[in-house]
């Protein structure tokens, strides 16, 4: 856990604020009766002094997925929401576990949070969709990226999956935007296209990688695969 990392503040809409960790970010998500604060950021803060200022309100925590980049200050709160097929990437902690489902409504009260089960990051990766605003709330299923598809529990079958019941509910209007919790915040829908294209480039070979240097750990086999502004890394 990196304790030197600055937490900025920024607005994203009438009801979400970003708490921005130099390298990923957090959201603060109100409604009118309660708030749900999704996923816990990459360093110590107290997140407690920076929500209470701006909508103090009775508190869900909940986890898009187990990464430590996103689970950081899990154990400020008595209870933390995962999804089941993601509890046992947290390990061992200090804190309550308990689950969302896919297709289950949060409301905040003037606000509504739909939990979508999108896997291939991680097995329990979740997204959050607030369809009266159009937004998606993307964890890292969705940004930019690249996308981590390496490592321990991630599925590019399953990705592949995810990114096309992503694209059918753009598609269909029930979302235009996109808050990812690495990159550019907020995004278009055009990122799904775009990751799509090149998780199918790099499993049909159509896109040449390019070996990844991820700045940290050692990289062997690792390479890049990009299409328009977005891309994954994998090691086929």
């Amino acid at each position: 856990m990196d304790t030197n990392v600055k937490t900025v503040v920024r607005r994203i809409s009438d009801t979400t604020w970003a708490f921005e960790q130099g390298m990923v970010r957090c959201f603060y998500i109100v409604g009118e009766d309660r708030a749900v604060l999704l996923d816990t950021g990459v360093a110590e803060e107290n997140l407690f002094q920076l929500m209470m200022p701006l909508a103090d309100l009775a508190l869900m925590v909940i986890n898009t997925h187990g990464d430590g980049d996103h689970t950081a200050n899990n154990k400020l709160f008595p209870t933390v929401y995962t999804h089941p097929a993601e509890e046992a990437r947290l390990g061992e902690v200090p804190y309550l576990v308990k689950h969302v489902q896919d297709g289950q409504v949060i409301d905040l009260g003037g606000v509504q949070l739909e939990v979508l089960h999108t896997p291939g990051h991680t097995p329990g990766s979740i997204c959050l969709l607030d369809r009266a605003n159009k937004t998606l709330y993307a964890g890292d299923s969705v940004s930019h990226g690249p996308v981590f598809l390496f490592g321990e529990g991630r599925d590019p079958e399953a990705y592949g999956q995810t990114l096309r019941k992503l694209q059918s509910l753009a598609a269909e209007g029930v979302f235009d935007t996109v808050c990812c919790c690495h990159g550019d915040c907020p995004v278009g829908v055009e990122v799904i296209d775009e990751l799509l294209a090149a998780l199918e480039g790099a499993l049909n070979g159509s896109i040449e990688g390019v070996p990844a240097n991820l700045g940290f750990g050692p990289a062997e086999g690792l390479k890049t695969y990009r299409y328009g502004s977005s891309g994954i890394y994998m090691a086929l």
